[in-house]
C-alpha cells in the first residue's frame, strides 16, 4: 500500500466522520467510485471507530424493498415499536382508525373525517418524536409538493397540522384501488395496457416536474390503479415523502441522503445527487418490469447495484419478451443509461416515445375511433325509440356546422341508468361521420370520441382545472406537446393538429352526485371552451354531457300508494331538469347567444312493448305480426304486463339475438 493511498484513506475517513452516519454511504460511494479496496479500508476504520459491524459493502436491502403487493412501507425500521395511535382524534376532526403502514420516518393511518360524514382519508404522522433537520425538511417538502400539485393522477392533500406531542401530520385523500405491483405478472403485462398506464404515469410526473417537484421514490407500490364509474382506469401517484422541491428562494441541495427503494434508484441517487432525470430512470425500471416481469438489475448491496448499473443493462427486454417492438425496447434502454445526459431530456419525451413504441404492433384505428368497439348492428339494436333524439341532434349539428363553424357546441343527454347514453353518443358520432364524408369526401378522416371523467370534488375552480388537465393529458400526450400552458389558445393549437373533422368529448355525470356547484362547473367549462380561438381548419368540438339518473324502483312500474324513494328521485330529477334548461338557455331561460350552441334533448325513456313492435316493423325484422308479438312477449312476458317497460340495456340483448337469428336465417351473415 503506497503512502499516497494511505493518505487518501485517512482523508476520506476524516471527512466521513464529520457526516451523520446516514449520509456516509452516499459520500463514500461518490468518493471511492469503483475502487472496492479503498471503500473497504475506509469502511473498516469507520466500523472500528463506531464499534459497529454494519458494512456498506454488506448493506442488504430491507425486506420492504423487495416488491410486495400489500405493504409499500418499510417494516423493521427505526420507531417500529412506537405505540399505535389508533383511536386518537386530530384537530377534533380526523379519527385515526387503523394503521396502514410505516415508512422511513412516517406512519400512515386510515382515518375518518368527521366533518364530512366520516369520509375516509389517509393521515401520515411523523414517526420520530424528535426528528433531525433533514427528516423535518422532507416531511415539510411532502406537504408543499402535494399542495403545489393539482392533477387527477396525483393524490390530493386535504389538511396538515401537528399532534398534541408536536409531531407534524398530513391528511390526504384516500385512494381506493389496486397497486400496480399486484398487476405485474411473471410473463409481463399486456402491452396496450402498459402503454395506457405509462402514459398516465408520465402525465402525472410531467405535471410534478413542471412545478419543480421530483418524486424520487417511484416503484409499483407507489402507483395506485383506480376503477372509474365509466369503466376506465386511472392511476394515482402516492407517497411524495422523499420528493425534492425546488424553491424560488433556494437552490436544490447538491447532495442528499440515500433514500428510497434501491432497485428503482438511479445511479446519481446512489451517489446522493438526485435530479429530474432520476424519475425518468425510475419509470424506465418500472416499464422494464411491466413488460418482462422482472427488474433490469438484481443486486444485494448498494455498491453492487451501482456497479451493475454503470455496466449497463445486460439482459435486453426483447430476450425476455420476444413480441416487444424494437422501438419500445430502444426507448427503455435509453432511459436506463447510467449517465443522465444520455437519457431523454424530459419525462414527457420518454413517455411519448415509449408509448408510440409499445403501440407499433397495434391494429390501425377503425373509421370511428372510440374508447370501445362500436358494432354497427349493436348500435342499430340500441336505437329503438331514440329516433327523435337522433333527428334533433342531426339537425342541430348541421345547423351549427353552417352557422357556427369552429365553435364548441354542447349536447345534454339525460335519462335513467341503463338507457344506453354512451351508445347514443356513438350514434351521434356516426351521424357526424356521415355529415363529414358528405362535406369533405370519402378520404377525409372521420370522428373521434374521447371520454373525460367528470369531477365531483372541490370548488368549481378546482374541478375546472382538473377537467382541463384531463383534456391536455389526452390531447397533449397524443400529440407530444408540453403541458406547461393550459390556456384555451394552447388547447386550440392541439385541436388544430387533429385530422378528424369532429371531436366528441364525452362526460358521464352521475345524477346522484349532482350538487349545487355542478351547474356552475358546466357553465365555467363552457366559458373556457368558448375562448378557444376559432379555426376553420380545425375540428368541430362536440361536448356530450350524459346525465345518468339512478335506476327507478319497481314501484314506478307498478303503482303503489306512496314510495318515499320514488318521491326523492322525482324531486332530484325536477331540480336537475331545471338546471339543464337554464344551462341550455331554453324556455324561460333563453339567453340569446347561448341558444343554438347547446342542445337539451328529451329525456331518454324506458322501452315499452309497443316500441319494440314498432322497431320490428321499421327494420323488417320477422315477417308476420304473430312472430313479432311472440318475440316481444319473450322480452316483456305475458299479455297481463303489456304496459310494463324495461331499460334499453335490458332490451338490448334480446333485440340483438332476434336480429342475428333473422339475418342468419336469410343467409346475410
Amino acid at each position: 500500500m503506497t503512502p499516497e493511498h494511505n493518505e487518501q484513506i485517512r482523508q476520506l475517513f476524516a471527512e466521513a466522520l464529520k457526516l451523520p452516519s446516514s449520509e456516509r454511504s452516499a459520500f463514500l460511494i461518490r468518493s471511492c467510485g469503483s475502487d472496492r479496496d479503498l471503500l473497504a479500508e475506509v469502511e473498516s476504520l469507520l466500523a472500528e471507530s463506531s464499534s459497529t459491524k454494519t458494512s456498506i459493502l454488506g448493506l442488504r436491502l430491507r425486506r420492504s424493498q423487495q416488491p410486495t403487493a400489500t405493504n409499500p412501507f418499510d417494516p423493521g425500521i427505526a420507531g417500529a415499536g412506537v405505540q399505535s395511535m389508533a383511536g386518537i382524534r386530530l384537530k377534533e376532526r380526523y379519527l385515526l382508525q387503523r394503521e396502514l403502514g410505516r415508512g422511513g420516518f412516517g406512519v400512515v393511518y386510515l382515518a375518518a373525517d368527521e366533518q364530512l360524514v366520516s369520509r375516509p382519508v389517509v393521515v401520515k404522522i411523523m414517526l420520530n418524536a424528535a426528528p433531525d433537520p433533514w427528516e423535518r425538511r422532507k416531511f415539510r417538502d411532502e406537504i408543499e409538493a402535494l399542495a403545489r400539485l393539482n392533477h387527477p393522477g396525483i393524490v390530493s392533500v386535504l389538511d396538515s397540522g401537528e399532534t398534541e406531542e408536536g409531531r407534524p401530520f398530513l391528511a390526504m385523500e384516500y385512494v381506493e384501488g389496486t397497486r400496480l405491483r399486484a398487476l405485474i405478472r411473471p410473463e409481463g403485462m399486456d402491452l396496450e395496457r402498459v402503454a395506457d398506464l405509462i402514459r398516465q404515469i408520465g402525465g402525472a410526473l410531467g405535471a410534478a416536474h413542471r412545478k419543480g417537484i421530483w418524486h424520487r421514490d417511484l416503484k409499483p407500490e407507489n402507483i395506485m390503479i383506480q376503477a372509474l364509474d365509466d369503466g376506465d382506469q386511472r392511476i394515482k401517484l402516492i407517497d411524495f415523502g422523499l420528493a425534492t422541491v425546488k424553491r424560488s428562494d433556494a437552490l436544490v441541495d447538491s447532495t442528499s441522503r440515500i433514500a428510497g427503494t434501491f432497485r428503482y434508484m438511479a445511479p446519481e441517487q446512489l451517489r446522493g445527487r438526485p435530479s429530474a432525470a432520476s424519475d425518468i430512470y425510475g419509470l424506465a425500471v418500472i416499464a422494464y418490469e411491466m413488460v418482462t416481469g422482472r427488474v433490469p438489475f438484481n443486486a444485494e448491496t448498494s455498491l453492487e447495484l451501482y456497479g451493475t448499473q454503470m455496466a449497463g443493462v445486460q439482459v435486453r427486454p426483447k430476450s425476455l419478451r420476444p413480441g416487444l417492438p424494437e422501438e419500445a425496447e430502444s426507448s427503455i434502454l435509453k432511459a436506463l443509461q447510467p449517465a443522465e445526459g444520455n437519457r431523454h431530456p424530459t419525462i414527457g419525451e420518454f413517455v411519448q416515445e415509449l408509448v408510440q413504441g409499445l403501440r407499433m404492433a397495434k391494429v390501425p384505428a377503425r373509421f370511428l375511433k372510440s374508447e370501445r368497439d362500436p358494432h354497427f348492428g349493436r348500435l342499430v339494436a340500441k336505437m329503438c325509440d331514440r329516433r327523435s333524439q337522433e333527428d334533433e341532434f342531426r339537425a342541430f349539428l348541421a345547423r351549427c356546422a353552417i352557422r357556427h363553424p369552429g365553435l364548441v357546441v354542447f349536447c345534454l343527454v339525460h335519462g335513467d341508468e341503463g338507457e344506453c347514453h354512451e351508445s347514443l353518443v356513438e350514434r351521434f358520432a356516426y351521424d357526424a361521420d356521415l355529415l363529414a364524408r358528405k362535406r369533405e369526401g370519402e378520404e377525409k378522416p372521420s370522428v373521434k370520441i374521447i371520454k373525460i371523467p367528470w369531477q365531483y370534488e372541490g370548488s368549481p375552480e378546482i374541478r375546472l382545472r382538473r377537467l382541463v388537465a384531463w383534456l391536455f393529458e389526452r390531447f397533449g400526450t397524443e400529440h407530444g406537446v408540453r403541458l406547461d400552458d393550459t390556456s384555451p389558445a394552447a388547447l386550440g393549437g392541439l385541436l388544430a393538429s387533429s385530422l378528424a373533422p369532429f371531436v366528441f368529448l364525452q362526460h358521464d355525470i352521475r345524477a346522484s352526485r349532482w350538487d349545487n356547484l355542478t351547474k356552475s362547473l358546466i357553465q365555467s367549462y363552457r366559458g373556457y371552451l368558448a375562448e378557444i380561438p376559432r379555426s376553420l381548419a380545425g375540428p368541430q368540438i362536440v361536448v356530450c354531457l350524459n346525465i345518468i339518473y339512478p335506476h327507478g324502483p319497481d314501484g314506478e312500474r307498478h303503482r303503489v300508494f306512496f314510495d318515499a324513494k320514488a318521491l326523492v328521485r322525482k324531486l332530484m330529477k325536477t331540480r336537475i331538469r331545471k338546471d339543464l334548461a337554464e344551462i341550455a338557455g331554453v324556455g324561460a331561460y333563453a339567453q340569446g347567444s347561448q341558444t343554438g350552441l347547446c342542445l337539451l334533448l328529451d329525456e331518454l325513456k324506458p322501452i315499452t312493448r309497443d316500441d319494440v313492435l314498432e322497431w320490428f316493423s321499421l327494420h323488417n325484422i320477422l315477417e308476420t305480426e304473430e312472430q313479432r308479438l311472440n318475440a316481444a312477449g319473450k322480452i316483456f312476458g305475458s299479455v297481463r304486463t303489456m304496459a310494463a317497460c324495461k331499460s334499453m340495456a335490458e332490451v338490448e340483448t334480446h333485440l340483438t339475438n332476434v336480429q342475428r337469428a333473422f339475418l342468419l336465417e336469410r343467409g346475410f351473415i
